[in-house]
Order: C-alpha cells, then structure tokens, then sequence
C-alpha cells in the first residue's frame, strides 16, 4: 500500500463516526494538504513518519527560492531586460504567499482538527424538514463544483479550500437553524418544540446550538484570519504584474498563459469573498426575520425573552476578517479588483513611458 493510500485510510477510520456528507469536502482539502505533507490526522503514526518529509521539502524550497533570487539580482543589475522583472515577481509572490499560508495552518493544526471534530459532531442529519434538506443539499452541491473547478493544486489552494469548506458547513447549519426557528410551535402552555417531519426539537436545543455556531464561527476566524491577510495582500500584487506580463508578452501562447494566471488567481479570491458573504447572510439578517415571524406573541415572557436575545446577537453576523480588523465580504473582492486594476495602470504608464 502506498503511503498516500495509507494516509488517506487512517484518515477515513479517525473520522469514520462523523457524516458523510459533511466528510466529503474535507477530506478532498486533506487529500490535497496531504501532498505537501501537511497532515491533521495521523493516527498512530511515529514522529519519524510524520515529519521526516520536510527535510527534502524544505531543501528544495530554499534552492527554488535561491533561483529566483539570483534571477532578480541580473534583472536589477542590468544584465536581462527589465520586462523579465514581469515573470519573476508574480511567481516570487506566489510561493511566499503559499509557504506562508502552509505555516499558518501548520501552526494551528490543533485548533483546526477541533473545530471539525466539533462541528461533525453537531451537524444535522436527521430531524430536518423537506425544505432544510433541499437547502442544504444545494448549498453542498456548490461546494463540491467549486472543489471540482480548483482540484488542480495542492498546497496553493489546500488550505483555500479547507477554510470556504468549513465556512460553506458553517452557513448550512446557520440555514438550517433558521429553518427551525421559523417551524417553532406551541406544546400545551409553556413548551414550544419544532412539530414538522416528526421533529422534536425544543427552544432551548436551538439557542444551544445558535451559540455554539457562534462559538466555531469565532473559532474559524481565530485560526484563518492571518492566512486571509496573506491572501488579500499579495493577490493584488502578483494578478498585476501577471496581467502586466499579458501585455508585454511576445506571442500569443505567453499570452494566454499569463491570462490564465490571472484567472487562476481571482477565483480563490472570489470564492473566499463570496463563502464569507454567505456566513454574514446566514448568521444574520434571515434568522433575525425567522425569530420575528415565530409565534411568540402567544408565548409566556421567558420564550419571548429568549427570541429577544436571539435577535440581538443576530444584529452583529458571524464574519471572516483579514488580521481581526477588516470583515471580508464581496465588496473586498470589488475592492481587490479596484486596487489591482490601479497598480496595472501605473505599471503600464511607466514601461510606456520608459519605451
């Protein structure tokens, strides 16, 4: 058995207790991660076979970069022309921002192989109505297109498709608790439980579970924000001088490959910003809407008090920031667009007027 087979059994048997199709996507993120040996569940594995792999992987990584290195000294020297300069910053940025964004995951394995195990063991997969599973069911399918789109790369986009796959899980279960907030209704005088496809969930199961999503949305920004940071810095970056490279290029081949790397490079972005949208929308506005239109005019004070809290905290939405400062939604996207279609233009202005 290889050892990517072997890897890839351990994984499913650790994880074997929690649901399929919550596993599904996550284990395709590992698979990937796995390939640059970044493991968050290695069973019984020695410390020998978990990290012996990094002995090549750092020396190669320190040659590569030497040659870029030595690579940009002639360019600045004058020894290559200066459109060179077009090819070897994008790539030089790109693999910074992959190594940085690897450490930063590595740092936190910890903390991230809690937080699946504790949001697998909350996941829903019984007690749902026709209308939550037709929500939820949707909201996967996308999730898995998006991985299908990107499956290409491992390390670059590993840690991408870890962190929009647990956010996507997490605005699932924010719908599905909207769902039930909305299904809510009257048991005898005091007790109010979900009556709908035999469910039998009371109040207090959804403020429990409101809270700890809350608590994981926490959790996940923790661990992902400086890995955002990373991103949207350096994107700007490379996508100009990779669409500055298009316009400097020789033939038509150059062309489209640099084009195709600035596709390459937006689609993350977009998907990190849209996912990010998507959990804003889910822990917010909707579930204040649903607790509104529950019936709770005809419940005593201590249902009603409950409601009022659920929709306080909805007014501030679970988010992703970028360093705890700055909350990414699709208006960072319009702003990463504006910002990189700036540096292009002066770039241009300045060989222009070189020439």
């Amino acid at each position: 058995m290889t050892y990517k087979n072997r890897q890839h059994q351990e994984l499913e048997m650790e994880l074997s207790h929690l649901p399929g199709d919550y596993l599904k996507p996550l284990i395709a993120c590992f698979d990937l991660l796995a390939r640059c040996n970044i493991g968050f569940f290695h069973g019984n594995s020695s410390y020998f076979k978990k990290y012996w792999r990094y002995s090549y992987i750092i020396s190669c990584v320190v040659a590569y970069y030497s040659s870029l290195t030595v690579y940009a000294l002639k360019i600045f020297l004058g020894q290559m022309e200066l459109f060179e300069l077009a090819y070897v910053v994008p790539v030089f940025v790109v693999c910074t921002q992959a190594i940085l964004k690897a450490i930063i995951v590595i740092i936190h394995k910890g903390e991230i192989r809690a937080l699946v195990l504790q949001l697998g063991e909350t996941w829903r997969t019984d007690n749902l109505t026709t209308r939550q599973l037709n929500k939820k069911n949707l909201l996967l399918k996308k999730l898995n297109f998006c991985y299908g789109v990107f499956r290409i790369v491992y390390s670059y986009l590993g840690t991408e498709f870890l962190l929009i796959s647990l956010c996507s899980h997490l605005s699932t279960e924010f719908c599905l608790l909207r769902e039930d907030l909305l299904n809510v209704k009257p048991v005898g005088n005091r007790r109010f439980r979900i009556l709908q496809d035999s469910s039998n969930i009371e109040l207090h199961d959804i403020v429990v579970k409101h809270q700890k999503l809350i608590k994981f949305s926490e959790q996940l920004n923790e661990i992902f924000n400086k890995m955002i940071f990373v991103n949207l810095s350096s994107v700007t970056i490379t996508v100009c001088f990779f669409a500055f490279a298009t316009k400097v290029a020789r033939g038509p081949v150059d062309m489209a490959n640099n084009f195709m790397a600035v596709m390459a490079l937006i689609l993350p972005i977009f998907n990190l910003c849209y996912y990010a949208e998507m959990l804003i929308n889910a822990s917010a506005g909707n579930k204040q809407e649903s607790a509104y239109h529950s019936l709770w005019y005809v419940a005593n004070k201590q249902y009603q008090m409950s409601i009022w809290f659920i929709i306080r905290r909805s007014q501030k939405p679970c988010c992703l920031t970028s360093l705890k400062f700055s909350p990414v939604a699709l208006h960072t996207f319009t702003a990463v667009l504006s910002t990189t279609w700036s540096y292009f233009s002066l770039a241009s202005s300045l060989f222009e007027n070189e020439n």
